[in-house]
């Protein structure tokens, strides 16, 4: 009789949350913003497409950090706002830890472009007041 009773071992278990995983230093990571920011739009997808797994989560920490920072000007948050107001659902999920690295990476090479170019503008200046202090 007992063993006609299983219990669902799945019943109370919690879903898997995709920690950040280990990314390139704040010092590391400016010189591949600088490039993917003066890079034009087609040459700044091909080099989306090549990034290391690495790269990829600076990428979206920095994405992150730059919606989240309360240090951004008000002139940045009002170009911020222009610019990502039309790729707001592209640029949340790319700065969510809990979505597959997979996925980011398909929704990164959609966005491709313009948006990212603005998003690394403001986060190179972030990143450079980090590293005088």
């Amino acid at each position: 009789m007992a063993a006609s009773k299983k219990k669902n071992v799945n019943k109370g278990k919690k879903k898997k949350y995709n920690a950040p995983k280990k990314s390139l230093t704040p010092r590391q990571a400016l010189p591949l913003f600088d490039t993917l920011t003066k890079t034009g739009g087609k040459q700044r997808s091909i080099l989306l497409g090549h990034l290391n797994d690495e790269s990829c989560q600076a990428l979206y920490q920095a994405v992150h950090n730059v919606l989240v920072n309360p240090n951004v000007t008000s002139k940045q948050k009002k170009r911020l706002r222009t610019v990502l107001l039309p790729h707001a659902k592209q640029v949340r999920y790319l700065a969510d830890y809990k979505k597959s690295e997979k996925a980011k990476r398909k929704k990164l090479l959609q966005l491709g472009g313009f948006p990212l170019a603005t998003i690394l503008s403001v986060a190179i200046p972030l990143l450079m007041r980090i590293l005088r202090k």
